[in-house]
């Protein structure tokens, strides 16, 4: 091969050795395919001009007094004496000979040297296209630590997965919650947002760019299958979701996390079909990017969970609906829409959904129930800078319960009237209640009930006994509503 040729033969990126017909280098292990243009023999030496090339077909020239050690086919021949005129000796190609055997008798005498150490030149390498989903692929493999991918680097992709998935679908739960559809629905929603967008990457992202998702992207990363073929569709829906069922099983979903700390790298998931995570030419420096996505995923979901719950705590019950309704409501009295909005996160935050939907049901502030009436005045004086309404003036109106009189104001009519409904819609389901126990108990005199009519049995009684309790509390506070809010005649 002239020097021309072998000065344009494709040769490995990182140690210069010839690319060959593997997606492998022979000599470093790196993921040839997976390069967008080998560099030449000329191109590589002269960005390595003090670097030697393994496996460069060009061998230096030494002077007999520095000659290396002669191949085991120039043993051979020396041993054999001089050829005859006119035939030359076959040489074997550096690299292809066999080593002798520790048993193989040694030669007689030293070895003749020839003046030059002479190589024949190696036929120009060419490097294989890059293999395809279900292309057959190469009997030869490298898997080294210094090829595949650490612990850290896994998890940190692995987080940015995650978050790429549960983030948006986050964003799209709070949207419909603000706009005041129901929690339940919002949920709802949010699971399948997030196995729809995680199905999207690590399924369709992961087969189109051949074992990448884009957690392994940021961490120069991929996929491979252990017979050296590119990852697909299939095995990205089997290795990513599919398999991750057993962590239904406690402590699999562990167990699987940490296995890669393992000399071979492989998770349960890995070996259960067979994968590798390789190491890219971009993989020494996407170290720091990867621990400051990873750290900024922890933080933003850390920060959501907070908010998420901080809201939960603070609302109770209310919704966006009900704040866009108290709005609307407000600004009807020419007031002004940061006013109003000041004055319902007032509310909000002092008084319980129950009572404020009790009041939010009666457009005369005279039934609304006294904290809530306080809670709005107090917040009235604070948003608005007009004057607050005023109340009615107080007349007085005798109400009798249990045998007893009291005086009771206009103002707190209202609430007194509400109290004792309330104590006849908790106390109305109980009659029905009690004649179906009633019903269980004289259809089984012995008490012996079969599990079925037992289990429903048992929810009735439960239920009747909430209830009881439920009523009687409705009781205790109109009691109390009487005795502070009315004077006893």
């Amino acid at each position: 091969m002239s020097d021309v040729e072998t000065n344009q033969a494709r040769v490995c990126p990182d140690c210069g050795s010839p690319a060959g017909q593997q997606p492998f280098c022979a000599h470093c292990g790196l993921n040839l395919t997976i390069v967008e243009r080998l560099p030449t023999r000329a191109d590589w030496e002269q960005a390595h001009p003090e670097t030697p090339s393994a496996g460069s077909s060009r061998p230096e020239r030494h002077p007999l007094s520095q000659a290396p050690d002669v191949s085991v086919a120039s043993t051979a021949a020396d041993s054999r004496g001089p050829e005859p005129p006119g035939e030359a000796t076959p040489t074997r190609p550096v690299g292809a000979e066999r080593p002798v055997h520790p048993s193989a008798p040694s030669r007689a005498g030293p070895p003749s040297y020839p003046d030059q150490l002479q190589q024949p030149e190696a036929p120009s390498p060419t490097l294989a296209p890059p293999l395809h989903p279900g292309a057959e692929g190469p009997a030869f493999v490298a898997f080294t630590t210094h090829t595949m991918a650490s612990w850290g680097y896994r998890v940190g992709g692995h987080l940015i997965d995650i978050a790429a998935a549960i983030v948006p679908a986050w964003a799209v739960s709070a949207t419909l919650q603000y706009a005041g559809v129901e929690s339940d629905v919002a949920v709802t929603v949010w699971f399948v947002t997030a196995v729809v967008i995680w199905m999207l990457n690590t399924t369709v992202l992961f087969g189109a760019t051949g074992g990448r998702s884009l957690g392994k992207l940021v961490g120069g990363m991929s996929v491979i299958r252990e017979d050296g073929r590119r990852a697909g569709y299939g095995l990205g829906l089997l290795r990513n979701t599919i398999c991750r069922l057993i962590y239904v099983i406690p402590f699999v979903w562990l167990a699987d996390n940490l296995w890669p700390l393992g000399d071979d790298r492989q998770a349960l998931r890995d070996k259960m079909v067979s994968t590798r995570v390789m190491r890219e030419p971009s993989y020494p420096r996407r170290a720091w990017p990867l621990a400051i996505t990873a750290v900024c995923v922890l933080a933003l979901i850390y920060g959501a969970a907070v908010l998420a719950s901080d809201a939960e705590e603070r609302n109770s019950g209310y919704t966006a609906s009900d704040r866009e309704a108290f709005i609307e409501g407000c600004t009807e009295d020419d007031s002004s829409r940061g006013d109003c909005a000041c004055l319902y996160r007032y509310i909000a935050d002092r008084v319980a959904y129950d009572d404020y939907r009790e009041a939010d049901q009666n457009t005369n502030i005279d039934r609304w129930p006294a904290n809530v009436r306080d809670t709005a005045e107090a917040g009235s004086a604070i948003c608005f800078t007009d004057d607050t309404p005023t109340l009615p003036e107080p007349q007085e109106t005798s109400v009798t319960f249990d045998g007893k009189q009291y005086s009771c104001s206009n103002v707190v009519l209202g609430q007194i009237d509400d109290a004792k409904r309330a104590v006849i819609t908790a106390r109305k389901p109980l009659a029905d209640m009690r004649y179906a126990l009633e019903q269980i108990d004289r259809k089984y005199p012995s008490n012996t009930l079969p599990p079925a009519t037992y289990e429903r049995y048992e929810t009735l009684r439960k239920r009747y006994n909430w209830r009881v309790d439920h009523s009687n509390r409705a009781i205790d506070r109109y009691n109390q509503k009487l005795e502070s809010l009315c004077d006893r005649s």
